[in-house]
């Protein structure tokens, strides 16, 4: 249970950082 809590939450920050960098992209482009 615990490893996979953590692998739920690895996914979950790598999700949020890709969405941070796309937003970024968009931001920069306009």
């Amino acid at each position: 249970m615990k490893a996979n809590g953590t692998l739920n939450l690895c996914l979950l920050l790598q999700g949020f950082t890709s969405g941070k960098a796309i937003g970024r992209e968009i931001a920069e482009k306009g």
